[in-house]
C-alpha cells in the first residue's frame, strides 16, 4: 500500500516506465518465439502485462495536468483512446501480418515489433511532450 501511495505522487515516471515495459514485453516474446521458449515468452508476457495494469496512472497524470473544469472531457478522450486501441488491436495485428515476408509471420512476430514500436512511441511523447511532475507543482 506504501509503495502504490508513493507510485501515485510520481505518475508521469510511472506511466514512462510501463511504457517501456510493454515494448520491453513484446520484444522478450518475440525472443521467446525465435528460442521456442515457451518460458521465456510466459515471463515476458507477465512483464508487459504487469506493466498494461500499471497504465492507468495516466488517469492520475491527466487529473495533475488539468483542471476541475476539462477533467471529465479530457478523461472522455482517454477512454476513446483506450477503446481505440482495442478496436485497432486485431487489425493491426492482421494488417501487419503480412509484412517482412522473409520472417516466419504465422507467429505473429511482426504485430509484436509493431507494438513494441507504438510502445515506446507513447513513452517518447510522453517524455518530451509533456511536463514533469516537479513543474506540476
Amino acid at each position: 500500500l506504501v509503495g502504490c501511495c508513493r507510485l501515485l505522487s510520481r505518475p508521469r515516471e510511472v506511466y514512462m516506465a510501463a511504457c517501456m515495459s510493454v515494448g520491453l514485453g513484446c520484444l522478450g516474446v518475440v525472443v521467446g518465439l525465435r528460442m521456442d521458449s515457451f518460458v521465456v515468452m510466459v515471463v515476458f508476457r507477465a512483464i508487459s502485462g504487469g506493466a498494461e495494469g500499471a497504465n492507468f496512472l495516466g488517469q492520475c497524470y491527466i487529473s495533475r495536468l488539468s483542471s476541475a473544469s476539462v477533467r471529465t472531457e479530457l478523461f472522455g478522450y482517454y477512454e476513446l483512446g483506450t477503446a481505440v486501441g482495442l478496436i485497432s488491436g486485431p487489425f493491426l495485428a492482421s494488417v501487419t501480418s503480412d509484412w517482412f515476408t522473409n520472417f516466419a509471420t504465422e507467429n505473429g512476430e511482426p504485430a509484436l515489433w509493431a507494438t513494441a514500436a507504438l510502445a515506446c512511441s507513447l513513452f517518447s511523447f510522453v517524455c518530451l511532450g509533456l511536463p514533469s511532475n516537479e513543474a506540476l507543482g
